[in-house]
């Protein structure tokens, strides 16, 4: 991602060289990591992959409204350049990781998010709480009383993916075959996949784009009430309409993947959290008024996108550093997240701060996430749904916590309860 060597960059006095959220210590518990980066070294250098390092909450949200230094386009072309010859030839068929999409630069950003804005608005999202909660207490009707629940594959990630599917159209009995090709595109922009895995990554990603054309040619012959069928009406509207591939980017990362993968990781992280500390999770159950800003504390405290990347487009100086043009920038969000300079007492759980929209967890400016206001619906509908009906979950003792190893999301992959 490096126009340069890393030998050619001023040599990070280690905490960028070090940070590694794929691996312990970093893994299961970044912000100390973080804490340093933002007091010693704020704009740092990760050899390992390729990108500076922003961690102050000023820098980040800085850079986050600077669309001429700072650009999206052509983000996942470059974080799959070190793939293998065979698999990138299978990747440069792909929509998803080729065309333009919600990542695209300034000037298409606006045209390509349009079809699908004014169903993600606070008003429209309203309209949608029934289904949610419908879907959530389904969901929750399937927890066994005494026995252990895997939260994580019995609700937190059923119920996004439930609830996207259901916004697009996609049929129930197709519903299954859909989540490995979601995982492979997640995969393909932020995982380090092995040489032996790749091809087959790059194959189930073209066979996930294969299953969302032929639906969206469906909508196109029989249109529906649904996001795909809005999707093909852009397409047929003119000259400034979506086009195919641009559809087919924008199902696959931007509303299925975007609207699937973080929010699944949030309800997992958050319940973590307030199982662990109990004394805030009784708090709820006494007060349930308070969790519209328990969720936005949630988000805050621990953030699923630690960041994410945009590269410059000339030399930048930052913080006695010079950031060449083409490089890549990972904006810390989780980090920002935690500054002491702008959320005092950072690392205790706050649902009174007096700031607390401040939060960078769905980013800022224009690529602000097109999904926030569904997010926070359905967080908010499992913790009013099971502080109500099961007050008495716990965690499973002595369990083993692991934490997904990703560059840019961080999550729990199983969590147990059990709901009596």
């Amino acid at each position: 991602m490096s126009t340069l060597e890393p030998q050619e960059l001023p040599l990070p006095t280690g905490h960028g060289a070090s940070y590694n959220p794929m691996n312990s210590p970093d893994r299961e518990d970044p912000y100390a990591r973080y804490e340093s980066l933002r007091r010693e070294e704020p704009a740092s250098y990760s050899p390992m992959f390729g990108t500076w390092l922003i961690s102050r909450y000023d820098d980040v949200r800085r850079i986050l409204t600077d669309n001429r230094r700072f650009t999206t386009e052509g983000t996942y072309a470059k974080l799959t350049a070190g793939f293998e010859p065979e698999a990138r030839v299978l990747l440069d068929r792909s929509h998803t990781l080729t065309a333009l999409n919600i990542l695209a630069s300034d000037d298409e950003h606006g045209r390509l998010r349009k079809p699908f804005h004014k169903f993600f608005t606070a008003q429209q999202i309203g309209k949608w709480e029934p289904m949610v909660r419908r879907q959530t207490s389904a969901l929750i009707d399937d927890f066994s009383a005494g026995g252990p629940v895997d939260v994580m594959e019995s609700l937190a990630y059923p119920l996004p993916l439930q609830g996207m599917f259901e916004l697009l159209g996609v049929p129930y009995e197709d519903r299954a075959l859909i989540r490995p090709g979601v995982e492979a595109v997640l995969a393909c922009m932020l995982e380090l996949v092995g040489p032996e895995h790749q091809v087959e990554t790059a194959r189930r990603v073209l066979a996930y784009e294969a299953y969302l054309i032929e639906l969206i040619e469906q909508r196109r012959a029989d249109p529906l009430d649904d996001l795909v069928s809005m999707g093909v009406q852009s397409m047929d509207s003119g000259p400034d309409g979506l086009r195919l591939p641009e559809l087919v980017a924008l199902l696959s990362e931007n509303l299925i993947l975007a609207g699937y993968e973080t929010t699944a990781k949030a309800i997992g992280n958050a319940l973590y959290f307030l199982l662990t500390h109990r004394e805030h999770w009784e708090q709820l159950i006494a007060d349930p008024t308070l969790i519209p800003k328990a969720v936005e504390e949630l988000f805050r405290l621990d953030a699923v996108v630690l960041g994410f990347f945009r590269f410059a487009t000339e030399p930048v100086d930052l913080h006695g550093v010079t950031i060449p043009a083409g490089d890549s920038v990972l904006l810390l969000y989780a980090s920002a997240n935690h500054d002491e300079q702008h959320f005092p007492r950072p690392a205790e759980y706050d649902p009174g701060r007096p700031n607390l929209n401040d939060h960078l967890s769905f980013g800022y400016g224009l690529h602000y996430c097109l999904g926030a206001y569904l997010a926070r619906l359905q967080l908010r509908m499992v913790l009013e749904l099971l502080t109500t009906r099961h007050p008495g979950l716990r965690l499973v003792p002595d369990q083993e916590i692991n934490w997904t190893a990703n560059v840019s999301i961080r999550g729990l992959e199983h969590l147990l309860v059990t709901a009596t």
